[in-house]
Parts: C-alpha cells; sequence; structure tokens
C-alpha cells in the first residue's frame, strides 16, 4: 500500500540516506545549522511543540512516528487520567512544527467508561506505553491493544487502525482481538507486531497482513525485557532492555536488576544480554530507571535508551551491540551548547521518543507542558 502523500519525500539526486531512507536535501529551518550532540528544544519565534494539540500524553502516552518525521498521538489517555481520544500529529519536517488536530475527541455525551468504544464507535482513551506504532502494511497508525482504557483502568485486547489519509478510525471491529493481556510493544522488518511478557507466558505476534495474533513458541529467558523494545534496522533483530521490568516497584521481574534480550526474528529465538561493567553501567543501576524509551539509531549502529526522570534528566544511555552476548553499554556525551530538558512527568517516557532516520535526529517529548528536545547525530 502507498504512503500518505502527506508523509513522502521526493529525493534529489545526490540526497544523503540515513538507515536505508533519503534524508532532505536542505533539512528543516528548526533543525538547520544545529550541532551534533547537542540537546535542544524544537521552539522558535511565535511558536513551540508543547501542549501536543490537546492529547492527554502524561499519563503513560506514547505516539507513533512515520519514516518521514510524522508524530501521531492516538487517543491517548485512559484510566482516571482524561477521557479525551482526539487525534493530534506533528510534521518534523516543517520549518516550524506545530501541533496539528486530526480527529476531534469524542462529545462527553458519547463517552463511556471501562468500554474499548465510546458511544459514537471511537476508540476510548487509553495508556499507550509503547503500543502505537505505523503500519506500513495497513497505511495506519495502529493501537496494538487497549491498555487501562477510561475509567476503571480495564486492559482490553482490541486492536485499532487510524488512517492518515482520511483522518478517520476503522469501524470498530475490523481488526481481531489480540490473546487477552498482550499489548503489542514493537514492529518487526515485516511491519508484523511483537509482545513479550515473562519468561512464564511467553511472545504473542501480531501478523500485519491478516490481523490474526498468534503464540509463536518463543522460550523467553530469565533477563527479558518487558518494554521498550525496537527494531535493529541494520540486521532485523528485535533489542529490549529496561530495569526490572520497566515499570515503577518492579512488579514482574526479580531480582532487581539490567534486562535485556535480543529477538532473532528468522529463527524465532530470543537471548539474554548482558553488559560489559562500565561507569555507565554503574549509573544505570543507581537511576533505576522506569516508563523509559529506547530508539536505534540507524546512523550510528547504537541503542539510545532514556527515562530523565528525576536527576537522570539529559542523561542518555548508549547500548553498543555486538556479535556477542555480553554488550557495552557507555554514557552520551553531550556538547558543551547543550540544553538538556527538564525531568520527565512521574509517568515516564514511554513510546514519546523517536529517532527520525530521514533527518537523522532523536526527538523525545518529556511531558505535556514541555517542548519536544532533540539532538542530532548524523
Amino acid at each position: 500500500m502507498a504512503t500518505p502523500t502527506s508523509d513522502s519525500y521526493a529525493a534529489a539526486s545526490g540526497a544523503t540516506i540515513y538507515g536505508g531512507r533519503f534524508a532532505p536535501v536542505v533539512l528543516p529551518a528548526w533543525l538547520a545549522g544545529k550541532a551534533l550532540n547537542e540537546w535542544f528544544p524544537i521552539s522558535g519565534v511565535g511558536w513551540n511543540t508543547s501542549g501536543y494539540g490537546g492529547s492527554s500524553i502524561d499519563p503513560w502516552g506514547a505516539w507513533a512516528d512515520t519514516p518521514a518525521g510524522l508524530l501521531v498521538i492516538p487517543a491517548a489517555g485512559g484510566h482516571h487520567d482524561s477521557s479525551d481520544n482526539r487525534v493530534t500529529s506533528l510534521d518534523l519536517k516543517a520549518d516550524a512544527p506545530t501541533w496539528t488536530l486530526r480527529h476531534a475527541a469524542s462529545a462527553g455525551g458519547d463517552v463511556v467508561i471501562d468500554q474499548a468504544y465510546y458511544l459514537d464507535g471511537l476508540p476510548s482513551s487509553r495508556h499507550l506505553y509503547g503500543q502505537a506504532h505505523w503500519s506500513a502494511v495497513r497505511n495506519r497508525v495502529m493501537t496494538l491493544g487497549a491498555q487501562f482504557v477510561w475509567g476503571n483502568g480495564y486492559g482490553l485486547p482490541n486492536v485499532d487502525g487510524f488512517s492518515l489519509d482520511t483522518n478517520t478510525w476503522d469501524a470498530a471491529g475490523t481488526y481481531p482481538n489480540s490473546i487477552a493481556g498482550w499489548y503489542g510493544e514493537v514492529l518487526d522488518a515485516n511491519g508484523d507486531g511483537w509482545a513479550f511478557l515473562t519468561p512464564a507466558l511467553g511472545a504473542r505476534k501480531w501478523t500485519a497482513s491478516t490481523g490474526v495474533w498468534s503464540d509463536p513458541g518463543v522460550t523467553v529467558p530469565a533477563g527479558w525485557a518487558r518494554s521498550p523494545w525496537v527494531l535493529n534496522t541494520s540486521d532485523g533483530s528485535l533489542f529490549g532492555c529496561c530495569w526490572n521490568d520497566n515499570r515503577a516497584g518492579g512488579s514482574l521481574a526479580a531480582p532487581l536488576a539490567i534486562n535485556a534480550a535480543r529477538f532473532n526474528v528468522g529463527s524465532n529465538t530470543m537471548t539474554q544480554i548482558t553488559f560489559n561493567a562500565s561507569a555507565a553501567k554503574t549509573q544505570f543501576e543507581t537511576d533505576q530507571p522506569d516508563y523509559a524509551g529506547m530508539v536505534y539509531d540507524s546512523a550510528n549502529n547504537r541503542f539510545l535508551f532514556y527515562s530523565g526522570k528525576g536527576a537522570s534528566a539529559g542523561r542518555v544511555y548508549i547500548i553498543t551491540p555486538n556479535g556477542t552476548s555480553v554488550w557495552d553499554i557507555s554514557l552520551f556525551n553531550f556538547g558543551a551548547g547543550s540544553t538538556p530538558p527538564g525531568a520527565t512527568v512521574n509517568a515516564g517516557l514511554n513510546g514519546r521518543i523517536s529517532f527520525i532516520p530521514s533527518l537523522g535526529v532523536v526527538v523525545c517529548a518529556p511531558g505535556a507542558s514541555s517542548n519536544l528536545y532533540a539532538f542530532k547525530v548524523a
């Protein structure tokens, strides 16, 4: 299926390629001239990127990102935090990007609690964590499960799609439900979704072409990662890393430790990853980050892990993969001209961090009252 015309590039001769995708010859004004490896807020005279178009991102919110740099927030909120299910987006290709309302929230009279859909048929607001994804196979922003919908905190198995071409949700029930309790955290190179919960419960797979969930029979090691998981675009593997289970208090994993694993999609096997001793590893263990986010920086073949809560604001960890099961972890060395972000909201960063290959930049959102922050890596 074709990608939306509003999110495409016509690459000129000689355009740089990042991670297999063309970058624009002329960077947008907000990014042009920025130094490598320096934090900065995405804002300018007369405009800023705070507010997120009214989307309720602070309660475990997330976005889906497209390859060309469109960020889409679909029905964020949920539980007792917000019933607002609007859809908003931000185009990072714009010289002065500002948030756009793509679909208004349901009217108050249509809002009901503890349901996958409101009375108008639109998806209920929910905590998105890492479960919002751009699906090229479906030509949709997909939400793979509905965790903590508006109301008493129900986790529901419904899967929904939002078209960026028409700015509409697909009808309720268009897609098969997930297997109860499973939420898709990452898409692989084929566009299929994966959920990894515990060694006892294993993994589940969402096949994008059919929408069907299945048990692929993955053996999950004790040192698995619940979230975040990201795709390594250089070799097609999936990588997850977190402190304990990435949840405040660490309800699922014991003992307290850095848990990490690499999943080989082709062989359907998962390998526990450990880390060489370093000052950064010790700092990670001191920070004990929760509700963190991570990206794969394809320009430099590395993973960038960020929590940003409390004293760790602005501190990014570099995880460098290799051919063994013991990897290195180090601290990102930001430039002296950096303006680092303030602390992430208490509910954490979750899925509000992206590497945009076409722009060579990492962007993240500490919270609704903050601008987006970014740093160039290529």
